[in-house]
């Protein structure tokens, strides 16, 4: 998978994959000169081909639900969101659940569409529309929805940016078991 498929074959890496695979390099990642799945960085853009391979690590406290895990996993497939992506919402879920309340307020949606509004501008209403479209994507978009509220997920401005972000990749870069995403 290149980076930059406009890029004929034989032509170096763009400059952002070849900083990318450096940094990677730098950290101790094994980093081949050709991107494969089993790459680092094609992996932090790509689901597993399973569900069941995303890990899904709660801090001490959290009370684990595996029915809902396994569902959360097959929301997070359909939707074809990376493993990287997921540990963040499970992070972010987390804490939403440690800080109950703290999300849900009218005054907490209205700073937050304040925050997102002032970064985005005249692109905010296209780029909720973006996260909201990886939402549908998500098997059951009712159910996720309703996590979201009754979480107050719904209002957190990393997860929204993110999922828009996210929606903003270009195809090839969300695959996911070799379906396009």
């Amino acid at each position: 998978m290149r980076l930059n498929p406009n890029l004929p074959p034989d032509s170096a890496l763009d400059p952002l994959e070849e900083a990318m695979r450096a940094a990677l390099a730098g950290r101790g990642h094994a980093v081949s000169a050709a991107p494969s799945e089993t790459d680092p960085l094609a992996a932090a853009f790509t689901s597993p081909r399973d569900p069941d391979k995303y890990l899904i690590q709660v801090p001490r406290g959290i009370e684990r639900d595996g029915g809902f895990e396994a569902k959360a996993r097959r929301w997070f497939h359909e939707a074809g969101l990376p493993q990287n992506l997921v540990s963040g919402i499970v992070q972010e879920y987390c804490r939403c659940l440690s800080q109950p309340d703290m999300s849900r307020t009218a005054s907490e949606e209205n700073r937050v569409m304040a925050e997102l509004t002032r970064d985005w501008g005249s692109e905010c209403a296209r780029k909720i529309d973006l996260a909201r479209a990886v939402i549908a994507r998500c098997g059951d978009p009712a159910a996720v929805e309703e996590v979201l509220a009754e979480t107050g997920l719904g209002n957190n401005p990393w997860l929204i940016r993110s999922l828009a972000a996210f929606a903003e990749l270009p195809t090839e870069m969300r695959q996911d078991s070799g379906r396009l995403v």
